[in-house]
């Protein structure tokens, strides 16, 4: 989706909401107004990532039903579950490999901690335990997710309780017309996230009548399944925590709602963990008149590898070069656009690209990704595979220029005080307008100029006369915070 078509999608939704009709959409009990919301705008963005094979599979389960055994046994066995305090619930693509252990990056300084409170604590993985890697959490409970497909058989819901939606019609309409949506895909595909949410409804219920948490902290809040868990923990008046995982903002879907109510809604987060004052900022202007806290606790991850003294990067990093960290991003069309290209190719000796795949990147685009590099005689200039392998804060502590369009790694970038950091493209503008307003991130336009090594090259002679050691800056820590939140 492109600048304009993303801008006036945005301002369409905000148009809606600032009207109120939208956050009067309830069905059994649950706000669907997100659920539409982030619907209308992934519906772009599927894609289908699935093997033949496991496609196959799990039409095999459905045919004979033994998805639904398979949760049948899984609700059965709840009883083995026992109380405890905090519950952690996230994705694997949040999580990499450090000293020997798959952990999740956010979540693992928090567990850490509450450890040594003598806290107790679960974690999930929405997307289940992953083979091949070293889980070091105890904890665990990926398998009993699995009960959702024993509930998916009792729900019934469908396009004719959308038509009872008050301005409904009316609103699908307009998107058929103004924003040129196949309004019947987009019903389909509505009608799918609502069942999806009200199946992991009751799976959380079951689940969460026997861990009975007083904190539930997420990664990230914005799809069905924590739709539903956020609606079960505000029945049973339990806070729940979104952490934040990248750039936020009146440019992205999760983090730009305008005239909420002022409980809120029962299917957004209680409270909102970000990093730094710039996205407090942006949210302070989301949450205004509603019940909706914000807990400025920094960036776990960072602080969290800042006590770690003598992590290096690997042998293959040429300590002598200037290095210009690239971060990729799933939805980027072209993977390598035609000036990142030419900015490699013209790039001088003394200088090094660091290309950083993205964790929810497909195997088939880093395929695309290495062939660009290999058709282009790219190879030579860039480095892919190792860097994408390191702890990005890691990385960072050895970038003397940053590269994105509008990845949250610019963020990560500007609490480092990396004196080059660029932010590509109008999208990245409207995410990072705070920090280029304040110095912290420089705007590139690819539109007027073509030219990206010079204005980095130029960029990088500037910030070398006023240089300044590279540190991490945070001035606010999860060790801060928890105290109080753990009580």
């Amino acid at each position: 989706m492109d600048y304009t078509k993303r801008k006036e999608l945005i301002e369409f939704l905000k148009q809606w909401e600032s009207n109120g009709i939208v956050y009067q959409w309830h069905f059994e009990g649950v706000d669907i107004w997100p659920i539409v919301k982030s619907a209308v705008f992934f519906l772009n963005y599927e894609k289908k990532t699935n093997s033949s094979r496991i496609s196959k599979l799990k039409k095999i389960l459905k045919v004979f039903r033994l998805d639904f055994l398979i949760g049948f046994f899984f609700f059965k066995s709840n009883n083995l579950l026992t109380q405890k305090s905090v519950l952690f619930v996230g994705y694997s693509t949040f999580r990499t490999v450090f000293e020997s252990s798959f952990i999740n990056k956010f979540f693992k300084p928090l567990i850490d901690y509450i450890e040594k409170a003598d806290v107790s604590y679960v974690v999930a993985d929405i997307d289940g335990k992953k083979k091949k890697h070293n889980y070091k959490e105890e904890q665990l409970i990926f398998n009993r997710l699995s009960q959702r497909h024993y509930f998916r058989y009792r729900i019934k819901f469908g396009q004719d309780e959308l038509k009872e939606l008050t301005g409904f019609e009316g609103f699908i309409d307009e998107l058929k017309v103004t924003h040129h949506f196949n309004s019947l895909a987009l019903k389909e595909f509505i009608v799918n996230e609502i069942k999806s949410t009200l199946s992991w409804r009751l799976t959380w219920d079951a689940i969460l009548a026997k861990i009975k948490p007083k904190k539930v902290f997420v990664l990230y809040y914005y799809c069905p399944s924590i739709y539903a868990l956020i609606n079960v923990c505000k029945m049973r008046n339990v806070e729940v925590i979104d952490m934040q995982h990248g750039g936020q903002g009146q440019f992205h879907i999760g983090y730009n709602y305008v005239n909420l109510p002022k409980d809120g809604l029962n299917t957004l987060p209680s409270s909102f963990w970000v990093w730094d004052r710039s996205s407090k900022n942006q949210l302070n202007y989301m949450i205004k008149g509603s019940n909706i806290n914000l807990i400025f606790g920094g960036n776990p991850w960072i602080d969290y590898l800042k006590t770690f003294k003598n992590i290096n990067l690997g042998d293959w990093s040429h300590g002598k070069k200037v290095s210009i960290l690239y971060t990729l991003q799933p939805i980027l069309d072209p993977i390598l656009h035609p000036y990142i290209i030419n900015a490699i190719r013209n790039t001088t000796t003394n200088y090094e690209w660091w290309l950083r795949t993205h964790p929810r990147m497909r195997p088939e685009q880093i395929i695309d990704l290495h062939q660009i590099i290999e058709k282009n005689g790219l190879k030579c200039k860039v480095i892919v595979d190792a860097i994408s392998n390191e702890p990005l804060p890691i990385i960072l502590t050895k970038t003397n220029i940053h590269v994105s369009h509008y990845s949250g790694a610019v963020v990560e970038a500007a609490l480092f005080r990396i004196p080059v950091n660029i932010v590509i493209g109008d999208v990245g503008k409207e995410f990072f307008g705070e920090l280029i307003e304040n110095g912290m991130a420089q705007f590139f336009n690819e539109k007027n100029n073509d030219c990206l090594f010079e204005f980095l090259d130029k960029q990088y002679k500037i910030s070398e006369k006023n240089a300044k050691n590279q540190e991490f800056i945070t001035n606010q820590s999860y060790i801060d915070v928890l105290p109080a939140l753990l009580k």
